[in-house]
């Protein structure tokens, strides 16, 4: 029985996790750990919030990725089958993360955010684009980047720009 596969599909194998992968690991694990020690040393409160977070969220799920290569050491492999259109996505993902950071000072938070995940929802949309698709999504986006305000601004007491 072939479970739905053609006979001239290459079969998947499993994959160990890189070398490069567990250095990344490593060297993330060492961030969080830093971060927690720096922050020791705050005076002020309100900014102690954010990198603790951070260091504690990466901590945790660094040990979490350790742990599970420590207990699954494969996986299965990813398809190795990329679209031709891949690369200007991947370019218009990274390079809306950067115009975003480079406006945010002029700009503010929220329109940045904003046109930022824009830019993103369109790199990552495959489908056809519809009214009712695009208003969805634009509202999802809204909700999201009011959502991220929120939490930088009143729940890890971040000064937003």
């Amino acid at each position: 029985m072939t479970h739905g596969k053609t006979r001239d599909e290459p079969v998947a194998t499993p994959s160990r996790a890189s070398p490069g992968e567990l250095v990344v690991t490593l060297a993330l694990l060492g961030f969080g750990v830093w971060a927690l020690f720096d922050t020791a040393g705050y005076s002020d409160v309100d900014s102690v919030v954010f990198p603790r977070t951070v260091g504690i969220a990466l901590v945790i799920l660094c040990l979490l990725a350790l742990a599970q290569t420590w207990w699954h050491p494969t996986r299965p492999a990813a398809p190795t089958d990329v679209s031709p259109d891949a690369t200007w996505r991947r370019v218009l993902l990274v390079g809306s993360m950067l115009v975003a950071v480079a406006l945010m000072g002029t700009l503010g938070f929220l329109p940045a955010a904003l046109l930022a995940f824009a830019a993103s929802l369109l790199a990552a949309m495959h489908g056809r684009w519809t009214i009712g698709t695009l208003t969805r999504h634009a509202l999802a986006g809204i909700a999201i980047v009011l959502g991220f305000h929120a939490l930088f601004r009143f729940g890890l007491k971040v000064p937003l720009p």
